[in-house]
């Protein structure tokens, strides 16, 4: 689906999807436009009047900073939608697991909110420790992880397919990653104006029990679970929790 990020060095169409037609090229964002149900279904037009959810993949040589999407009661105030998604690591595009195959999520169970906004207050002293209070889990081809709203999460350098709600809302949490300095104002971009500088409200943005969640392994990471036909072939389907199960 047509998604424009919001990448702060993006080229002018990077994320939107074409068709062709012929000799003409056109946006498939227009195409839905002019022809609705009979794209995206009479249930799912009726409702939300576009194609809401969509899937790309992301294959990044390094780790992504530590971030979160807001649910849709802060994405709202900013006038945007709440953001979940999931992961999966298809292991035929995940033979070599580049700079960093690990992927910070959530946070320590026993991490408390003002560790989280000391970190916040230490975002221009260079790395401001957000990765301390967290924890990285080892990237399996072949498994995948649910990231509901709130939940703070870092991703490593798989290769990965990623169903996501049509939204682009975020906070980084991270103010260095790899040696780049990462800028505030990717903290605050879909955060209201006036709470900028408001920790407490930045921090209420989290899934606070979702992250501190002793089980949260058992809890967002999918398997995929194979059976072999009479015939000899494989099928496979996943096992966990579903995408539908996160908060919005």
């Amino acid at each position: 689906m047509s998604h424009l990020k919001d990448n702060e060095n993006r080229t002018p169409d990077e994320g939107l999807s074409y068709g062709i037609f012929r000799d003409s090229r056109f946006a498939l964002a227009h195409a839905v436009e002019e022809c609705g149900a009979d794209i995206v279904g009479k249930a799912i037009w009726e409702k939300y009047r576009r194609w809401p959810v969509f899937a790309k993949f992301f294959d990044c040589m390094g780790p992504i900073p530590h971030h979160m999407h807001q649910g849709h009661e802060h994405a709202k105030l900013v006038g945007r939608e709440g953001k979940p998604e999931a992961y999966y690591f298809p292991p035929q595009h995940n033979t070599v697991g580049n700079n960093f195959p690990y992927t910070f999520m959530g946070l320590e169970p026993e991490t408390t909110k003002e560790q989280v906004k000391q970190c916040l207050e230490n975002w221009n002293k260079g790395d401001n420790g957000i990765l301390d209070l967290s924890k990285a889990y080892r990237l399996k081809p072949g498994s995948g992880w649910l990231i509901g709203p709130g939940i703070l999460h870092a991703p490593g350098s798989f290769c990965t397919y990623e169903p996501q709600w049509g939204s682009d809302v975020l906070s980084m949490l991270q103010s260095l990653v790899e040696g780049r300095e990462i800028p505030r104002s990717l903290l605050v971009k879909d955060i209201p104006p006036d709470r900028h500088f408001d920790l407490d409200f930045i921090v209420s943005e989290l899934d606070w029990d979702g992250n501190i969640d002793p089980t949260f392994k058992k809890n967002h990471q999918i398997h995929e679970k194979k059976s072999m036909r009479i015939d000899g072939s494989c099928t496979a389907k996943s096992t966990g929790n579903s995408l539908s199960q996160q908060k919005s």
